[in-house]
Formats: C-alpha cells, sequence, structure tokens
C-alpha cells in the first residue's frame, strides 16, 4: 500500500518540513529531543494538522492543504501506540481492547480479541487491570489493541522508553515478530540507535525538523554523511581532518596521518569506539600511539579514553570500546597503546 508524506507544520519559532515515504518495510524516524518526531506521527494521525502539505495512505489521501482534504482521525484506520501506552485504567485487558471495536457481532469481537492477545502472548491476562501489569505487559497491549483495528499504518512513538533493559529487549523482540506479518506501513519513532536497527529496514534522521538523512539502515550506518546523523547512530569520535591527497589526511588534533577510501569533499572523519583494535608498538600503519587516561568498566565491556602521544592539546581523548576479554589481554603497566583504524571503516563527513 505505502505511505507518502510532505507536510510542513510551524509552530512559533520550530518549523516542520518533511517528506518522506514507506514502503512495506518498517522505517524508523531518528532523532534527538526535540527534533519533531513525534509532530510527524501526530500530523499522520490527524491529531495535529499540518499547514501545507499531503499525507496519502496508497492511493487514499488523508490530508491535502489544496485540496481541503483533512480526514479526522478516527476514520484514517490508524494505530497508534504511545509512550506511556494510554491504555484505560479502569477496563480489563479484555475491555482495553474490544472498546476500539465497533460494527461487529459479539461472537467477531470475541474471536479479534482472543487472536491478537495470542499475536502479542497475553491470553492468560484478559481479565486483569492494567495497574496489574508490568510495563512490558502493558506495551503488548497496547499493540494488541493498535491491532485490532486492523489497521492500514502503525505509528510507534518512543514504544520502548519507560521500560527496563531486559524487558525491553524482549518486548522488541516481540515486536519485530510482530511486525514481519503486518502488511501495511509501520512508523517507528525512536532516539535509541539500537531499536531502529533491530526493528526497521529504513531509517530517516530528522533534525531541527527536516530529514538529514534517509536510506536503507546499513547504508545509514555505514555512510552516515552528516554530523548529526553520525552522533545519532552511535559514532563517539569525530575529528576534523585536512586532506593530504587522494589516499590520506591529516587529522588536525590527533597530529598524525590516516589513510582513508573516500577522499573527496568532507572536512571531518568518524569512528565509532567498537571498530578501534589494538596493535603491537611497532606497527604504524594507520596507528596512533595513545596513553590511557581513564577506564570505564561495564559488566562485559570497558569504555576506554587514550589520548594521542603527539596530541597538541591535553584534553583531546580517543574513545574506545572494546570486551572485558579484550582488553585484560592487552592492558599493561605502562598505559601506552597502539590504536588501529581500519581504513574500510573510516566514514568521511
Amino acid at each position: 500500500m505505502g505511505l507518502k508524506v510532505e507536510i510542513n507544520k510551524k509552530i512559533n519559532d520550530f518549523e516542520l518540513d518533511i517528506k518522506f515515504q514507506v514502503n512495506n518495510k518498517p522505517l524508523a524516524l531518528l532523532g534527538s529531543s526535540g527534533s519533531g518526531k513525534s509532530m510527524t506521527l501526530k500530523c499522520i494521525a490527524g491529531l495535529e494538522k499540518p499547514d501545507t502539505g499531503i499525507i496519502c495512505s496508497g492511493e487514499k489521501e488523508l490530508f491535502n492543504s489544496k485540496k481541503k482534504i483533512n480526514i479526522s482521525s478516527g476514520q484514517r484506520k490508524i494505530g497508534f501506540i504511545f509512550q506511556n501506552y494510554a491504555l484505560f485504567p479502569h477496563m480489563t485487558v479484555y475491555e482495553n481492547i474490544l472498546f476500539g471495536l465497533r460494527n461487529k457481532s459479539k461472537e467477531e469481537k470475541k474471536e479479534i480479541v482472543y487472536e491478537e492477545l495470542k499475536k502479542v502472548h497475553m491470553l492468560d491476562f484478559e481479565s486483569r487491570y492494567p495497574s496489574e501489569l508490568s510495563g512490558g505487559q502493558q506495551q503488548r497491549v497496547a499493540i494488541a489493541r493498535a491491532l485490532s483495528l486492523k489497521p492500514d499504518i502503525l505509528l510507534f512513538d518512543e514504544p520502548f522508553s519507560a521500560l527496563d533493559d531486559y524487558t525491553r529487549g524482549l518486548v522488541v523482540k516481540e515486536i519485530g515478530e510482530t511486525l514481519s506479518e503486518f502488511k501495511g506501513s509501520t512508523i517507528v519513532v525512536t532516539h535509541n540507535m539500537d531499536e531502529a536497527y533491530r526493528l526497521c529496514e529504513d531509517i530517516v534522521v530528522i533534525n531541527n525538523g527536516a530529514e538529514e538523512r534517509s536510506g536503507d539502515k546499513e547504508s545509514v550506518f555505514n555512510n552516515p554523511k552528516t554530523i548529526q546523523t553520525a552522533r545519532l547512530t552511535g559514532c563517539k569520535n569525530i575529528v576534523d581532518v585536512t586532506p593530504i591527497d587522494e589516499e590520506s589526511v591529516y587529522v588536525n588534533d590527533w597530529n598524525c596521518i590516516l589513510k582513508v577510501l573516500n577522499n573527496k569533499n568532507f572536512s571531518k572523519i568518524g569512528y565509532r569506539a567498537h571498530y578501534i583494535e589494538l596493535e603491537e608498538q611497532d606497527k604504524s600503519e594507520n596507528c596512533v600511539l595513545c596513553r590511557m587516561e581513564y577506564v570505564s568498566e561495564g559488566a562485559f565491556e570497558v569504555t576506554v579514553y587514550m589520548q594521542p602521544l603527539e596530541a597538541f592539546k591535553e584534553n583531546i581523548v580517543i574513545q574506545c570500546e572494546f570486551t572485558r576479554d579484550y582488553w585484560n589481554k592487552f592492558k599493561n603497566n605502562e598505559n601506552i597503546y597502539n590504536l588501529h583504524f581500519d581504513s574500510k571503516k573510516i566514514f568521511t563527513l
């Protein structure tokens, strides 16, 4: 079916001006707080009215400013899963899902409720109230309620932000399975790159109300192109460079030369912290000799902050992320390490 969005809306000093298209693959709207992600969803759902533009679901126009079309939210066949679940506290799980079903027989309603509860593994909880459920269980009920309406479009607004890490992982997995069977258009709003990567095939990065980068998730993560996209996708090391020739650049802050694969029209490079490798100190190509400044140990990984020995400033650090086993293999009493940067994994900005 597909969803086409081309809208503009101004609110005080903020302007949302966004264009994108959703086909039969889930799409993530990735952006920082205040970038316009949630406003975009509200416009699609009919909860907010754009100033100008169009919103089309397949051949059906949900909004067209020139034609003065603005279908009401209740007629748009959209399932909206909110951050706070938005369940009715005085209704049971069964009643929450039943609430939105109209013009169906009692048996049809019962069949739909049971079908959707089965999909989200909540059949045994139909008589409970939202206050008797965990956050993850409430989220599943909210998804079942949205699916019960047989929507053409599913919208998720930061659906996992209130969940703990363990529950989030389980719910993300279950939603991924649900979306794989959903035939309509899906948009997931998030600022979490892992959620975007796990659930969606395509990504639109939104910054200050406008698209900054879009494409399939592999291309966006491996070649973010812009500083904001690099940061949103988790890049910890972004530095200014000066091109030397077609294959190498001078890294200003690190005071070193690195080989790169793409040396055209850029002023910065990015390198992900978990790509950095440690080498013997006699290896020099695409390596930076550093002093370890600080180690932050997690349960399974360590984050290590390194200062290049040749750096002109003392506060220049390179952030590295290693497994505990890898770090224990290399750490030494001298605190001097040789960091290797694979030219294939350096991206230009």
